[in-house]
């Protein structure tokens, strides 16, 4: 019996020993996973330095658009800063399909990493259980019984240095698995950031794809319209300028004459009974809260007094310009009454409508228009559709893509609609 218990300690010394051994032996079977991960790094930091190039070169053509911007207005000069403004907006494209590239390698690259670690953490717990099982097997046998049948102490006490072997190794085990499943958290939370950036940046791209769009048809529109004139180039500016300002003193007074009228038919329902009163003129006691008019989704390509609005030459961006398919459902912002609703034909149809708090908006380049000036509509209320597509209804003469043009008046005078928007 002696025998075999001597017998059974050194083949537990040996066990203890062979697992020692067979961890590192575990790890060839993720050679190729280590390999593919070496190659997604040494890939990512080349396109790493590939974008940081392209970024100096998108700054380079920002700061030749900034000075040409503070030169006198001519034709020359600003075909100069479209050039610039088109070349830019390609080198940012270009950038931002890498950014997408290196996004998805460094997500490929999180993929994998992941998959290792868990397997790792899976051989780990294998030999955890055999470690415990080995330690629950001596743990049976009381050191009484052990040195009783050992032969002699030398023996026994490379039995007690393998117990304690175990016992360390299991420590340095359960710490690994710790360590292993903490970072495996942190790197399944990186790759959910990474694949919302991943998104982001898709929609930034499709954002960047319109803009480009946009300005090849702003220049187009120097080519055919001006033909290369200075003077017809003098004279679309001109003409631009006065019908803005034309534009903008007829809404001034569309709005003053109206709060007029609604302020004398209100004083005249103060005298009425409850039943009797108009309930349509109770929100011009009450605030302003706008919504959106429509869904902002695919962003706003131009915002208010934009410095790279293409057209600022000729006029100041009185609004936001918010992308939208053509003939999408235009919504009123806050209840109010209709101002005015402009059918210029192919020109700039526009609708007008004024609420409280010396508030009103205005929807631009719709394509369709569902209401008449002296209408009342509620918040929500559908009043038209969006256009903006270069020769269709309501786009006009400047538009450069579907779209809606937002304003917010306050006392008649343009102010930046995101300040009033949720």
């Amino acid at each position: 019996m002696r025998q075999i218990l001597k017998k059974a300690g050194k083949l537990l010394i040996i066990l203890s020993l062979g697992m020692a051994l067979v961890l590192p032996f575990w790890h060839f079977a993720s050679a190729d996973l280590s390999t593919d991960i070496k190659k997604l790094e040494s890939s990512i930091d080349e396109k790493a330095k590939k974008i940081d190039q392209l970024e100096a070169e998108r700054k380079k053509y920002e700061a030749l658009v900034r000075s040409k911007q503070q030169e006198a207005v001519s034709l020359g000069n600003e075909m100069s800063i479209l050039e610039s403004k088109i070349a830019q907006t390609q080198v940012s494209l270009e950038k931002l399909k890498l950014e997408i590239e290196k996004l998805e390698e460094e997500i490929a690259f999180l993929e994998l990493t992941i998959k290792q670690k868990e397997e790792d953490i899976n051989r780990q717990k294998t030999y955890l259980g055999g470690l415990l099982k080995e330690i629950n097997f001596q743990d049976e046998l009381t050191d009484v019984n052990i040195l009783l049948w050992y032969e002699n102490f030398s023996d026994y006490f490379e039995h007690v240095s393998s117990y304690q072997s175990l016992h360390e190794d299991l420590q340095l085990t359960i710490d690994s698995i710790y360590l292993e499943k903490t970072q495996l958290e942190s790197e399944k939370a990186d790759l959910e950031s990474k694949n919302k950036a991943l998104s982001d940046q898709k929609i930034a791209l499709e954002h960047e794809e319109s803009k480009l769009e946009e300005e090849l048809l702003v220049k187009e529109f120097y080519l055919e319209e001006i033909k290369n004139s200075e003077e017809k180039f003098n004279q679309l500016l001109r003409t631009a300028r006065d019908n803005e300002n034309s534009m903008d003193s007829e809404l001034k007074s569309l709005e003053n004459s109206l709060r007029a009228k609604l302020k004398e038919k209100q004083e005249a329902d103060n005298k009425k009974t409850s039943e009797q009163k108009d309930q349509g003129l109770e929100f011009l006691n009450q605030s302003a809260i706008l919504r959106w008019p429509c869904t902002p989704n695919k962003g706003v390509s131009s915002y208010f007094h934009d410095k790279d609005y293409p057209y600022r030459r000729f006029f100041e961006h009185s609004g936001i310009d918010i992308r939208l398919s053509q003939s999408s459902p235009v919504y009123a912002a806050e209840s109010g009454y209709v101002a005015k609703a402009k059918d210029n034909g192919l020109g700039y149809n526009y609708i007008m409508v004024i609420h409280g708090d010396n508030i009103s908006t205005v929807y631009g380049h719709v394509s369709r228009i569902d209401v008449i000036a002296g209408q009342y509509v509620k918040k929500g209320d559908q009043i038209g559709l969006s256009g903006g597509a270069p020769g269709t209804p309501g786009a006009g003469q400047f538009s450069t893509g579907a779209h809606l043009h937002f304003e917010v008046r306050l006392n008649g005078i343009p102010v930046d609609p995101l300040i009033y928007l949720p």
